[in-house]
């Protein structure tokens, strides 16, 4: 039986982050996958938020990693308040509402 691996189902043109595990008894791998980290903690980034039809985006610093589609806890460095925003990309962020 051999390990056969299926495309990345979280983010298109991701790289391949997945691991080989073997399984006690099996003989065979399970494959594991695992995304991509595209924000860390203390990292700069961008925050945009939507305002009555107005887009403002400024600089914040994050205070987790995650993974696009993650929502994660942010820091405004404007105006120092801790938000909770989704991770769309390298070093970007939309605030959650």
């Amino acid at each position: 039986m051999g390990n056969t691996t299926e495309p990345s189902l979280l983010v298109p043109g991701a790289p391949d982050t997945h691991k080989s595990v073997s399984t006690p008894g099996r003989g065979s791998k399970l494959s594991i996958r695992r995304p991509d980290t595209s924000v860390r903690a203390g990292e700069h980034v961008r925050l945009a938020e939507a305002l009555s039809g107005v887009r403002l985006v400024t600089t914040a610093v994050c205070l987790q990693g995650g993974a696009v589609g993650d929502v994660i806890r942010v820091r405004n460095l404007a105006t120092r308040r801790v938000v909770r925003a989704r991770v769309q990309g390298a070093g970007y962020l939309i605030v959650e509402n």
